[in-house]
Parts: C-alpha cells; structure tokens; sequence
C-alpha cells in the first residue's frame, strides 16, 4: 500500500475517532487495520462497496454470540465501507498449526457452538477454515469473515459455489445443488483435520487433482501423527 493511500485512510479514521496504528492485511479489494480509540484497539476493515461487505454487517449485527467476532461500528466514504470490529491478539487457528488434544477439545467446543448457533438462525457460513477463525486474548475462539454467509431454509438448496478450495465439499465440483448447512460441515470437518495435524488432507500442486482428491475422499492417515 503507497504512503499516499495510507495517509488518506489515516485522515478517514481521524474523523471517526480512530487512530491509525498499523496494517494488518492488504487483500486487494480489502485491507484490514489495527486502530485505537482512546485505551481500546479495534480492527477496522475497509472494503469497497460491494455485496459482499453488505452481507457481512447484515449477518454480524445479527449473529451476537461469544465465539462470533464482535462488530462495534461501521461508517463509509464515497468509494469503500469500514467495519470496526474486534481485535484477538493470538492471531488465527491457521497460524497455530497443530494442536495439542487438550487445546483442540477446547477449541472445537467453542467452534461447534458457534456455528450451531449460525445454523440454529437458518445462517450458512459458506467459507469455515483455520484462517477466518481467530482467538481473542482470553484464548476464545472467533468466528470471523460472514461476507458469504446467507440465509437459508433448513432444506433449501443452492447453485452457488463459494469458499476456500481446500475446504470445499465434493458436492462443489460434482455440478450438483449443494445444501450449505451440509457444505459447512464438511468444510468444519477439513478444519479439525488441520487443527490435529497441522496439514491439508489433499496435497498436489495441481488444482485438478485437488478436485478429484476430494471427490473421492482420498486421504492417506498413515501420513499423519495425531496424538
């Protein structure tokens, strides 16, 4: 990001009463800030006006729950959004890796309740993997990232293919409807693979291949210490 753009985002936040620490992830149509607003320090996401970031104010102001990331403000520009939301300290479940028994029973309680608590107000996630779940400085987990989350009937099914390659369902490359409840379980399922691993169940440096590894379940747990 050029020094200009940063000092134009600065004098942004300077007007809602934040203050401008750092940069935290720069995504192209969306960068992420570490802020601070009197003793507290927030993230703000700044986003171009977009669905997508609609969706995710939409599904956070609705989705109130302790394992869910907390969004505290919003405000907007002529061209982009800004998200203020909860800042955890000790980063995300990917960065983690492998996790001992003890902290992935305690992870994956607070995982599972928080998206049941999704489902339970007919909300899929539609992109759940170690990268969009982070952990707070209290050691709690937070679901973050709803900007594909959609509501749905409990038997309703969907044409659109969304998420993260590695944790897609089969269903995804099979040119069927896909139940998204269901796509969220297999995509929890790939995380607590990575979580008692630290890896990927379908390794190859072609996408195609990845693809059919899924299709067929093709995992090889001879690979894999999982204590």
């Amino acid at each position: 990001m050029q020094e200009l753009e940063v000092e134009q985002i600065r004098d942004t936040l300077d007007k809602h009463g934040y203050q401008y620490k750092s940069i935290l992830g720069d995504g192209g149509s969306s960068n992420a800030f570490l802020c601070q607003r009197n003793q507290n320090i927030f993230v703000i996401k700044k986003s171009m006006k977009l669905q997508m970031i609609e969706n995710e104010y939409k599904n956070l102001t609705s989705l109130v729950h302790p394992s869910i990331i907390k969004l505290y403000d919003s405000f907007e520009d002529e061209l982009d959004e800004y998200l203020v939301i909860e800042y955890c300290s000790n980063g995300t479940l990917f960065q983690k890796g492998k996790l001992t028994y003890s902290k992935f029973v305690l992870y994956a309680k607070q995982i599972l309740e928080a998206i049941a608590f999704c489902h339970s107000k007919k909300i899929a996630i539609r992109d759940i993997n170690p990268e969009k779940i982070f952990i707070d400085q209290y050691d709690h987990i937070k679901l973050s990232n709803f900007g594909m989350a959609k509501e749905f009937e409990s038997n309703e099914k969907s044409n659109e293919k969304c998420g993260s390659l590695f944790y897609l369902a089969p269903e995804m490359f099979q040119k069927q409807d896909v139940c998204p409840f269901k796509a969220d379980i297999w995509s929890l399922g790939i995380t607590f693979f990575f979580m008692a691993t630290g890896s990927f169940p379908f390794k190859s440096s072609s996408i195609e291949k990845i693809k059919q590894m899924i299709i067929r379940g093709d995992i090889d747990y001879s690979e894999y210490d999982i204590n």
